[in-house]
């Protein structure tokens, strides 16, 4: 992987392996790092080659956009998984940045409506009056 993208996913999975070490039960979760793991890998594959084809870069923006919305309701009252929620969803954050200059306008408001609660109505009134 890029050395980026790389970095990013490392901390994206040592803090999903310390969700795991706290016995959170999150369904689906082993799914959808598995899906972020070959999309991103086909992302890093495409801008290796310098191809940047945008539908594999954007299906790699919203496989991490997939886990952070299903990590996002995730909840506890365990301080412990609470914070290794909080570093995982950094992790998360940042992960999405690094791919951020590959993806459209559209799917970064599609992330700020999803992870970062903006009003729906205030992302498409931003997307139409660009």
């Amino acid at each position: 992987m890029m050395p980026a993208l790389d970095n990013a996913f490392s901390d994206v999975m040592y803090e999903l392996e310390q969700l795991r070490g706290l016995q959170l039960d999150l369904p689906g979760l082993q799914l959808r790092v598995r899906d972020v793991d070959r999309a991103l890998a086909r992302a890093c594959d495409e801008l290796e080659g310098k191809r940047r084809d945008p539908l594999v870069l954007r299906s790699a923006y919203m496989a991490v956009l997939a886990l952070g919305q299903m990590l996002d309701g995730a909840g506890s009252h365990d301080p412990r998984v609470m914070h290794a929620l909080d570093l995982t969803r950094t992790a998360l954050d940042e992960l999405l940045d690094t791919l951020e200059p590959y993806v459209s306008e559209a799917d970064r408001a599609v992330r700020s409506v999803l992870l970062c609660g903006e009003p729906l109505a205030a992302a498409l009134a931003r997307l139409f009056s660009a």
